[in-house]
C-alpha cells in the first residue's frame, strides 16, 4: 500500500488556484439571486459547452456508465449544497459540505488500497475536531439545511472517487472524463428544475454573469483542475484542499455579503489551513 505526498512544488500554484476558485462558489451562488438547482444547471451546462469542442476534436466524447453515475452524484451534490446556502450562513453550510475529503480517505483505502500516512490522519483528525468546535460555538442545531449540506458532502465524495478511478485506472484525459460527467449533471439539474417549476432562462444580465462566473471559476478553475490532479494523487489528497474552502468563502461572505465572522471563526479557519498542509505534505 502506497503513501502519497505532494510530488512537486510545481503543483503548489495549482492547488492554490483550486482553493481560491472553489471558495468563490458559495458567494457567487448567493449573489446570483437564482434558485440553487438553476445555478447547478447553468454551472455544469456552460462548462460542458466550453469543453465540448475540445473533446470532440479528440474524438473521445462518449458516455460510459461511470460518467453517468459520476454526473448524477455531481448534480445531486450541487443541488443539495446550493439549496443549503439559502437556509444556512455561507460559512456554516460550506464548512459542513467540505467534510467529503474524510469520506474519500476511507474510499481510497477500500478501493485503491492507498494507505493514509500519519500526517494525513493527523490533518483530517484536526479538521474534524475543528468542525465540531465550530458547530458547538455557533450553536448550530441539526435542521434541514444541515441535512442538505451533509448529503451534498456524501455525493461529492462519490463523484471525486469515480474521477480518481477514471483518471488513474482507465487513463481517461481530464476532458474525456469531465465533459460527459458535467453534461449528465446538468441534465439532472435541469430535470429537477423543471419538476420544481423553477424559472430557467428569464434572468437579468447580472444573474447570467454569475452563471458564467460559476462555470469559469469554481467549475473550471476548481473542479476540473481537481480532476486533472486525480491522475497523480489520491482523491483524499486532492479534495483535502476543500477543507480550506469555508475560510475562503467566509472571508468573501464577510466582504461581499456582510455576513460577519467572529475572531474565533477566523482563528479556526487558519487552523484548518494548517491541517491541509499536514495532509498534503
Amino acid at each position: 500500500m502506497k503513501v502519497f505526498k505532494l510530488k512537486s512544488l510545481v503543483d503548489i500554484p495549482g492547488f492554490l488556484a483550486i482553493w481560491v476558485s472553489i471558495s468563490s462558489a458559495s458567494v457567487i451562488v448567493v449573489l446570483s439571486n437564482a434558485p440553487a438547482e438553476v445555478c447547478a444547471f447553468w454551472r455544469t451546462f456552460l462548462t460542458s459547452l466550453i469543453f465540448a469542442p475540445f473533446t470532440l476534436t479528440q474524438r473521445r466524447f462518449t458516455f460510459k456508465p461511470h460518467h453517468l453515475l459520476s454526473g448524477i452524484f455531481l448534480g445531486l451534490h450541487f443541488v443539495f449544497w446550493m439549496q443549503s446556502l439559502f437556509l444556512l450562513p455561507v460559512y456554516q453550510s460550506t464548512l459542513i459540505v467540505v467534510t467529503y475529503p474524510v469520506f474519500n480517505v476511507v474510499l481510497d483505502f477500500l478501493i485503491f488500497h492507498e494507505k493514509p500516512g500519519l500526517k494525513k490522519i493527523l490533518g483530517f483528525s484536526t479538521a474534524l475536531i475543528l468542525l465540531w468546535v465550530f458547530l458547538q460555538v455557533n450553536n448550530l442545531t441539526f435542521n434541514y439545511g444541515v441535512f442538505l449540506a451533509f448529503a451534498a458532502a456524501l455525493f461529492a465524495a462519490g463523484y471525486f472517487e469515480i474521477g480518481r478511478y477514471a483518471r488513474s485506472r482507465l487513463g481517461e484525459s481530464t476532458l474525456t472524463y469531465a465533459t460527459p460527467t458535467y453534461l449528465t449533471a446538468s441534465a439532472l439539474a435541469l430535470l429537477y428544475s423543471i419538476l420544481k417549476g423553477s424559472e430557467i432562462v428569464s434572468y437579468t444580465l447580472e444573474t447570467y454573469v454569475a452563471f458564467i462566473l460559476l462555470a469559469l471559476v469554481p467549475m473550471i478553475g476548481g473542479h476540473t483542475l481537481m480532476n486533472y490532479y486525480m491522475k497523480k494523487y489520491p482523491a483524499s489528497t486532492v479534495t483535502s484542499i476543500a477543507l480550506g474552502e469555508p475560510f475562503g468563502a467566509g472571508l468573501l461572505g464577510m466582504v461581499l455579503l456582510s455576513q460577519p465572522l467572529t475572531p474565533l471563526s477566523l482563528f479556526i479557519g487558519f487552523l484548518i489551513i494548517s491541517s491541509i498542509i499536514l495532509i498534503i505534505y
